[in-house]
């Protein structure tokens, strides 16, 4: 059995461009050949599937793991688990026989799939390797306390908007200092419009600045003093690695499996809306601590590698 991968053709897919491609690329580069396919069409990505490779990666168990597990390929096929695919019916319909292992981003989502899929997944290989960033992307500050407040990514009824604005609203409340600055699109107009709407109607708008698209996000996290997740969903948000990186203080909402990813000196997760602004007040705050969780639990120095290991134990042999 292969120890890493090393001369391997390699065919990382994905229905939508994003960060997760260019991670993994980057990394497998450095001992194999690597292409990314991204694309929204069956024939053209089991076509490209089919040229030679020896391993291809589907970046999520959806619609290109279920176009591609449909029947036995000569390649290696695997996939990451990340969240909301486990909540999906595409779930029963793929073809879990054919695919080698599957990746899971945290512990919380591999327990949640194992719990709503028994039979599908019974026989199915899975570890867990969680997603990580590289820590010299992320200049280091020391922060404090202060009335800075950043969330990031793209906001959608996913993400908690409704709490999100009744934690600014409560926390306007005790100091009318604090700002909620939002680095990212909404891509619901419904949640669009709510958000002008309710952002009026609480009396928030000298409160809240918009951004949109921010490309450099390790400079605008420098600027921030927390970070704030009100989802009541996720699997290993990386907004939150980042700000640590940083050495921005997180500030979670309580969906299941947060507690046990952040491990810190001091509480950052919240139930409620009181909860979130002593939180948020609390004189506890170390960035050190952020930052050497990120570097000891969520590195890509470090986490990468782990694919490199679990992957070559189920590389097809060549003819």
């Amino acid at each position: 059995m292969a120890e890493t991968l090393q001369g391997a053709k390699i065919l990382i897919v994905n229905t939508w461009d994003n960060k997760f491609n260019a991670v993994y690329a980057a990394h497998f580069r450095k001992k194999n050949t690597v292409d990314v396919l991204v694309s929204q069409n069956r024939d053209e990505m089991v076509a490209a599937a089919a040229r030679g490779y020896d391993l291809v990666w589907s970046q999520w168990a959806s619609l290109s793991l279920l176009w591609l597990a449909a029947e036995k390929r000569p390649y290696t096929l695997v996939s990451h688990i990340r969240s909301y695919e486990i909540l999906a019916d595409d779930m029963r319909r793929i073809r879990w026989e054919n695919v080698a292992c599957g990746v899971f981003v945290s512990d919380h989502i591999r327990e949640l799939a194992y719990e709503i899929w028994p039979q599908e997944l019974k026989a199915f290989a899975t570890t867990v390797i969680y997603d990580s960033v590289n820590p010299t992307d992320y200049p280091f500050h020391t922060k404090k306390p202060g009335h800075n407040i950043a969330f990031v990514g793209t906001w959608n009824h996913k993400k908690g908007i409704p709490l999100l604005l009744q934690c600014l609203r409560a926390a306007v409340d005790a100091d009318p200092g604090y700002c909620l600055h939002i680095a990212g699109t909404c891509d619901e107009r419904s949640h669009e419009i709510y958000m002008k709407h309710m952002v009026a109607e609480l009396g928030l708008s000298d409160h809240i600045r918009f951004y949109d698209f921010v490309k450099d996000i390790p400079a605008f996290l420098s600027r921030m003093d927390y970070v704030v997740s009100t989802s009541p969903w996720e699997g290993n948000p990386n907004n939150v690695i980042e700000a640590m990186a940083v050495g921005v203080k997180p500030l979670v909402h309580n969906w299941r499996g947060a507690k046990k990813l952040y491990p810190l000196p001091h509480p950052v997760v919240f139930n409620t809306v009181d909860e979130f602004v002593t939180l948020l007040r609390s004189p506890d705050y170390d960035s050190r601590a952020y930052r050497d969780l990120v570097e000891r639990d969520y590195n890509s120095a470090l986490q990468t590698e782990k694919y490199d290991r679990y992957f070559a134990g189920f590389m097809n042999p060549r003819a």
